[in-house]
């Protein structure tokens, strides 16, 4: 028991004492030392609760931004440009985790977690790459799952990245018979008999995943076994029922402030120059990749980062 409270029993002992054979001078003495007493413990107790209240919850001040990157298959400056775009545009505190390969150009500012790629279906080796990005106290409990072909061209924050995007139902879709096509057919079939929506999620963006959900679901699937579109795995899985936004409508492409992609040679730049400071992310798939769209993003992005030595 604490001191306080010793006196504080004391004080009510004493009132409790009180009986008709004390003067009214010691009556009126124990009863304000017990009222002082009382008023004291109010206010200590009043303002442990304010500061109670004011302790501030553990909420995450900070974000991780992890690229996968394998370097025989990039193309030209496309990982130096898309870190140039976050560092120029991503108003959040956060840090940069390349997982796969380091090069000498990257700066100590760059953190990365060197894997060697795994098999030669890509989502299993995606998969790998998450599973040590959600063991690594490097990287936030909630964090931002991006490409090397993702630029940033206007300012964003978290909450832009957070905002469910999908490309169409998977429902009814004519599966293909590419590798990516079967994946995709496959994930739909799951998603299907587990009773969940089938949004098709690639919308080639920066991905928001919890690492305790994700974690979750690849073990449960054995996802660096078996290949699933993990993004569209999740996204069903822990928002099941919710509907999202068509990041690829055409009226998306001209009217919102999302993206602009561009996946194939002979692209419309003047329209891509055009429609640039309206959004912001700019991709672009393998095909896409061209000295002239090559130009346009090391125009945007002409100076290094603090990613870059």
């Amino acid at each position: 028991m604490q001191t306080g409270q010793i006196s504080a029993n004391q004080n009510f002992n004493t009132m409790v004492n009180i009986n008709e054979k004390n003067t009214k001078k010691e009556i009126l003495d124990a009863y304000l030392s017990a009222k002082e007493t009382i008023i004291r413990l109010e206010k200590e107790a009043e303002e442990a609760t304010i500061e109670k209240k004011n302790v501030p919850v553990l909420i995450q001040d900070k974000v991780t931004v992890c690229i996968p990157f394998v370097a025989e298959f990039a193309q030209a400056n496309e990982l130096q440009l898309a870190l140039r775009g976050w560092e120029k545009h991503f108003k959040e505190d956060f840090n940069v985790v390349i997982i796969g390969n380091r090069l000498p150009w990257m700066s100590k500012e760059l953190d990365v977690i060197e894997c060697k790629r795994i098999g030669d279906n890509p989502p299993v080796d995606v998969a790998n790459k998450m599973l040590l990005a959600i063991d690594s106290e490097l990287v936030t409990e909630k964090f931002i799952w991006a490409n090397d072909d993702q630029y940033l061209v206007s300012p964003s924050i978290l909450a832009d990245f957070e905002t469910l995007k999908c490309t169409g139902q998977l429902e009814g879709a004519n599966f293909g018979s590419s590798l990516y096509q079967r994946n995709k057919k496959k994930t739909y079939e799951l998603l299907k008999k587990a009773g969940k929506s089938t949004w098709d999620y690639s919308s080639h963006t920066p991905f928001v995943f919890e690492k305790e959900k994700l974690k979750e679901l690849i073990v449960h699937f054995k996802m660096t076994e078996e290949a699933y579109l993990i993004a569209t795995m999740y996204f069903n899985w822990v928002f099941n029922g919710f509907v999202p936004y068509n990041a690829e409508s055409r009226a998306a492409l001209l009217n919102d402030n999302l993206k602009v992609g561009v996946y194939r040679a002979n692209a419309d730049f003047d329209l891509l120059k055009n429609l640039i400071p309206g959004k912001k992310i700019v991709n672009n798939s393998e095909r896409g990749w061209t000295d002239q769209f090559a130009q346009i993003l090391n125009d945007l992005f002409p100076e290094k980062c603090r990613f870059e030595k």
